[in-house]
């Protein structure tokens, strides 16, 4: 009931309406029971006075006379008050009429009072109290049936009140009750609809939740908003897309830093050819892959394409490993500089051979070995599915890390070369240096024995001189002998 209530707001209104008629009507029916009481009250308090007044007019001493005199003032200025609506009461014109004719005595009374009092005043006074009492009883029956019509008022109030509360609560509580059964209904709706709602929430959770968790295939089932449906499976191919986009930039990254790390740690090239190639194919989920290399033959000036590495190829395609420049789409793709891809091959270009027999390729890519501008050879892959553009622009840049890689490989090895020949250019120049060390110091130990030789002979002949009594001949007159 109370639910009823909350949720028709203008019953409230109407039931507030209503207690405030019956309130108002309480209230004015209150206010005229008082009304008719206070104006009893105040007829029959002014009756007292005047009697009070004539009580002491009649005791004829001067306190008396004094305070009868008081009593007629005041008398005089509360009927004055009342005539002239000062007063706090509700008089109709009968009423005020009533007390107009009952003041003209009681003015007169007052006035003769305040004179002296002989016998002849004394007897005006007198019948002026009588003319008095007869207009205070006319005011007090005028009160009376004023007070009783403002009763008879008061009742048809009460019994409005009451009617109209028992005519509010009788329709208030068919009002209640029909609206209770349409609430039920509606509440009954209501419910089918928060429960039709809510499964449409939990399908919607499922479907964010699904998609928050990198499930990018779930469908939104159920009947939902058009636009709201369409804007979670755009959010959803969004996410995908980029999903997709992130995994193929962490896949190239994972891939270039593979490579990377196959080229700085291998030194031999024979072995870094296969592992280059081995990778590759793999990486890239291809089926076949074959690396060719630029040679130069020192008899020959035209220079010729060397499959250095091949991996997963069937043998026969290779018993010859030289391809001429030009020649074929290896020689074509190395002579162009750019990469080459087929997604109809041929027949009989190449097949891939397995366990369940050999096939044709699905697609064949071609790229060239460049760095700069310089073409150092071409890698081949071939696959049974096919090669998107994001795996052929890795490939490509696989291809630049390995034309890089070679190339200081080639120029280490230039230098390797130069350098063994320098070394033993350098030995062979210290080998004859020696022997020209040796030569030289066999003239000088020659030289030597034959000066020593020279000296010998001197001397031996020197001395035949002495014998023979010849004078001392010396190395120059030896010389002219």
């Amino acid at each position: 009931m109370f639910s009823v209530i909350k949720q028709n707001k203008w019953v409230l209104a109407v039931i507030a309406l209503v207690c405030a008629l019956i309130t108002g009507l309480s209230g004015y029916s209150f206010r005229i029971t008082q009304r008719a009481t206070a104006l009893t009250l105040w007829s029959a308090g002014r009756l007292a006075d005047l009697e009070q007044v004539w009580a002491a007019f009649n005791k004829a001493d001067a306190l008396s006379l004094n305070e009868a005199r008081t009593r007629a003032v005041n008398l005089d200025q509360e009927l004055e008050k009342a005539h002239s609506g000062l007063s706090d009461l509700e008089l109709s014109e009968e009423l005020i009429f009533a007390i107009k004719m009952w003041q003209m005595p009681v003015s007169r009374i007052r006035q003769l009072l305040e004179q002296t009092t002989d016998e002849t005043v004394r007897l005006q006074i007198s019948d002026l109290f009588a003319a008095a009492q007869l207009e205070a009883n006319r005011l007090l029956e005028a009160s009376e049936k004023e007070a009783g019509r403002l009763q008879a008022r008061a009742r048809t109030a009460r019994s409005a009140a009451l009617w109209l509360t028992l005519l509010a609560g009788a329709g208030s509580i068919i009002a209640l009750l029909v609206l209770q059964k349409r609430y039920a209904a509606k509440e009954k709706q209501l419910h089918d609809t928060l429960r039709q709602e809510s499964l449409r929430n939990e399908m919607l959770t499922g479907f964010i939740e699904a998609v928050s968790s990198g499930n990018y295939q779930v469908e939104l089932r159920g009947s939902h908003d058009p636009v709201l449906a369409e804007r979670l499976q755009n959010m959803r191919d969004k996410l995908r897309t980029s999903a997709e986009e992130e995994a193929r930039r962490n896949r190239a990254a994972n891939g270039l830093a593979q490579i990377g790390e196959i080229l700085r740690s291998t030194h031999n090239a024979a072995e870094l050819h296969d592992r280059i190639i081995k990778f590759v194919v793999t990486f890239t989920k291809s089926n076949q892959g074959g690396l060719f290399l630029l040679r130069e033959d020192p008899g020959s000036k035209e220079p010729y394409l060397e499959l250095v590495s091949a991996y997963a190829y069937e043998r026969k395609k290779f018993i010859t490993k030289r391809v001429d420049v030009g020649q074929g789409l290896v020689g074509q793709c190395f002579l162009e500089g750019q990469r080459i891809f087929m997604a109809k091959v041929p027949e009989q270009y190449i097949h891939i051979t397995s366990g369940l027999g050999e096939a044709n390729p699905r697609c064949v890519l071609l790229v060239p070995l460049k760095t700069e501008d310089t073409v150092m050879g071409v890698m081949e892959l071939a696959t049974f599915n096919t090669y998107d553009e994001h795996e052929i622009e890795l490939i490509e840049k696989f291809a630049g890390s390995i034309a890089s890689t070679l190339a200081n490989v080639q120029i280490n090895e230039n230098t390797r070369i130069l350098l063994e020949q320098t070394q033993q250019q350098a030995e062979e120049m210290r080998a004859q240096e020696e022997e020209m060390r040796q030569n030289m110091e066999e003239l000088a130990a020659t030289q030597e024995e034959m000066a020593r030789k020279e000296q010998e002979y001197i001397r031996r002949i020197r001395e035949l001189e002495e014998q023979l009594g010849i004078r001392s001949a010396t190395p120059e007159t030896l010389q002219n002998r």
